[in-house]
């Protein structure tokens, strides 16, 4: 388990096939968030619980629910099911290739097997991919040529311009791609609208 998690976040987090910048989050500020992650398996769920995938997952429903006035809840969300679940042993939160396996074993009897073991499951995501292909590629490519993006002391603006053109020329794009491209795109529209 521990070798296969420290793969896994190898090979998410330096992919051969893309460049290193990819990768950075923060690291072209002169700093980095990596100093919040551990190659402890044992802290996977409090880092998916306090720094991951729960914040993210709770900004994006809140803001869904309240935006289009529907009642959205979170299963699982109680503060005492969720201590208690971060104390037990990484081998009772998932196993055999699954996460989940609490919820998973104890629905043996209610659900049938390729429902409980689906592996297809996917969330609700922006068709960032398409768009990047297709009804923003123009909008992309005018702004990672301009020469402010070109020129910005955050970000390394050529090697990005680089990359989006490629992506965009050959309509090559990877969710991920489009989610670690986007807060330097954003960036430049935000600090555009303020100058």
């Amino acid at each position: 388990l521990i070798a296969a998690y420290r793969d896994y976040r190898y090979r998410k987090r330096f992919k051969t096939d893309n460049p290193p910048w990819l990768f950075s989050r923060i690291e072209p500020l002169g700093f980095t968030l990596d100093f919040f992650e551990s190659d402890d398996p044992a802290s996977i769920p409090y880092q998916e619980v306090h720094n991951n995938r729960l914040p993210t997952l709770l900004r994006n429903w809140d803001h869904a629910s309240m935006e289009h006035a529907v009642e959205i809840r979170m299963p699982f969300m109680d503060w005492r099911l969720v201590t208690h679940s971060l104390g037990l042993p990484l081998t009772s939160l998932c196993g055999a290739g699954y996460s989940k396996r609490i919820l998973r074993d104890a629905m043996a009897n209610l659900l049938p097997s390729p429902v409980r073991y689906n592996k297809d499951k996917i969330g609700v995501n922006a068709p960032m991919e398409y768009w990047f292909s297709n009804q923003m590629a123009s909008l992309l490519l005018d702004i990672v040529s301009s020469e402010r993006f070109l020129q910005s002391p955050v970000w390394n603006g050529h090697a990005i311009s680089f990359f989006v053109k490629d992506r965009v020329k050959n309509k090559s794009w990877t969710h991920y791609e489009c989610q670690k491209v986007w807060p330097f795109i954003n960036a430049y529209i935000v600090s555009d609208s303020i100058a």
